[in-house]
């Protein structure tokens, strides 16, 4: 059997189904198990994309973000939630983004955190 370390993934287990003589003369099962190891390497092999929220957050929210920032001093996610059109955790999510990357700065002013460009 596998390493005790090393995880078993569905095709290995199907594998194992067809090892099993049982299985093996089965036309039927035989015929399932190769469908769904079909299913499976389709899907490993499907290119990822981004979803049309995500392209949307790239191109129109974070610049809209940055925009907003480089006119004022600093912000709070709401104040900048509400001056872009967008909901907050909408926008926090994507400051968080923007924090991680180290295009923004933030900080906490009695509590609250507020955004300004780095």
């Amino acid at each position: 059997m596998a390493n005790t370390n090393e995880k078993i993934t569905k095709t290995m287990k199907f594998d194992m189904l067809l090892a099993i003589d049982e299985v093996a003369n089965n036309e039927m099962l035989v015929e399932f198990i190769e469908h769904e190891k079909q299913l499976i390497r389709n899907k490993a092999n499907k290119s990822r994309q981004p979803s049309a929220k995500q392209v949307e957050n790239e191109t129109v929210v974070v610049p809209k973000i940055m925009e907003y920032l480089e006119s004022v001093e600093q912000a709070t996610a709401t104040d900048i939630g509400a001056n872009i059109g967008y909901s907050v955790p909408r926008v926090s999510a994507q400051l968080k983004k923007l924090t991680n990357d180290n295009k923004i700065v933030r900080i906490m002013d009695k509590g609250r955190p507020f955004f300004k460009i780095a």
